[in-house]
């Protein structure tokens, strides 16, 4: 009877421990996919940068050729509609640089929202391993109890505890 009570118990202490380590172990997933989605992010703003900083350099050729090419045909640069067009061009370049990077910085946000929601995942695993173990203790420890006491005949006494004064 006793023994039928300890291999419960150890059972219930194997099954505490395998849910424990899954909790951990779900956690380091989680820990890991947050960490690569931070470097994602910061991959995606520098990347967003650069391109650009590219776009901003194309632009500036451009313009420097509009110039050049007014310049050849005779065309007064520095007034009027030719200075409305490269003033407009520059405009438009530099709002296009502009929404090249606002486009990094969403994309940057978006895996920054999702290593926060990984971490956040990850603790809750290691949480729910912690509360599963101790609930297959707990069941163990029960049913070890009831094993123990259930196989005995008559009610169940507990040895009394009580000091006799002399």
């Amino acid at each position: 009877m006793a023994v039928s009570a300890i291999i419960g118990i150890v059972i219930a202490a194997v099954q505490a421990y395998a849910a424990y380590e899954q909790g951990q172990a779900q956690q380091e997933v989680y820990d890991y996919n947050a960490k690569v989605a931070r470097q994602q992010a910061e991959s995606a703003k520098q990347a967003a940068t650069l391109q650009a900083e590219a776009d901003r350099e194309r632009s500036r050729r451009i313009l420097g050729r509009q110039r050049a090419l007014y310049g050849v045909a005779g065309v007064e640069v520095d007034a009027g509609s030719p200075l409305l067009i490269q003033a407009d061009s520059a405009r438009q370049a530099e709002l296009n640089a502009q929404t090249i990077e606002w486009r990094g910085a969403v994309t940057a946000g978006n895996f920054m929202q999702e290593s926060v929601l990984d971490r956040f995942m990850g603790r809750a695993s290691a949480r729910a391993g912690t509360f599963g173990a101790g609930t297959s203790l707990l069941k163990g420890a029960g049913g070890a109890v009831t094993t123990y006491y259930g196989n005995q005949k008559g009610p169940i006494t507990v040895p009394s505890t009580s000091v006799q004064a002399y």
